[in-house]
């Protein structure tokens, strides 16, 4: 299936600053996770930097897949939209950078989800990244069944992390919580693109804040500790 590359012609240097800061969190965090690992030995720990690691690759490929399709393309401008799909060599590039965005972004987020939720049976844990694959790589409404997969993932962390701020009630866990929260919410924006050339920027404003909230409680616990 096509993706094609739809958004608004005066967003395109804010989406690439945007994405850009979410790679530059998303490597903090890893690597503070490593350091942690190292520390601690707990392999939670490893396994949220790996996490973090795949959302800051699928940002990157998403990154560099627009702007070779930039440098080489004439782009079509429709109703306040850049759109570029299905130009040969250029819609190859789109569609494998859309790919390795998608795959990243699940692989990622469910990395997260199985730390979270305590779920250590290799054979589930296989069976839901298999699952996970197929249906992000031989989906025909691929655009449709990511954000809504990825929704999903989001949604089951937020319902895990819920339950544990009932009994803990810190200010950090409930940051953590708001910037999950933000991040499905633009995920359920996204799946409105098409309605409107603004839908794109609001989605990309809240996932923004979502994972600049994700930095803020790494950074309390670097400076202070708990």
């Amino acid at each position: 299936m096509s993706a094609p590359i739809i958004y608004p012609v005066w967003f395109y240097s804010l989406d690439i600053f945007f994405m850009s800061v979410s790679i530059l969190v998303c490597l903090i965090i890893a690597f503070f996770s490593q350091k942690v690992f190292k520390i601690t030995k707990e392999k939670k720990y490893l396994w949220f930097g790996l996490a973090y690691f795949l959302i800051a690759g699928a940002f990157i490929m998403r990154i560099l897949s627009i702007l070779i399709i930039y440098m080489k393309s004439q782009i079509v401008e429709e109703s306040g939209y850049l759109t570029i799909s299905n130009f040969g060599e250029l819609g190859t590039i789109n569609n494998i950078g859309y790919l390795f965005f998608r795959i990243g972004m699940l692989l990622g987020f469910l990395t997260l989800m199985l730390v979270i939720l305590k779920i250590e049976d290799n054979r589930v844990i296989n069976l839901l990244i298999y699952f996970v694959l197929i249906t992000t790589i031989f989906s025909f409404q691929a655009f449709l069944v990511f954000y809504v997969t990825l929704a999903l993932i989001l949604f089951l962390i937020i319902h895990q992390l819920w339950l544990h701020y009932q009994t803990s009630r810190s200010k950090n866990a409930a940051m953590v919580i708001t910037s999950f929260v933000l991040v499905l919410i633009s995920q359920l924006i996204f799946l409105l693109l098409g309605f409107h050339n603004i839908i794109y920027a609001v989605g990309e404003v809240f996932q923004l804040a979502g994972f600049i909230l994700f930095f803020i409680p790494y950074m309390l616990v670097l400076k202070y500790g708990k």
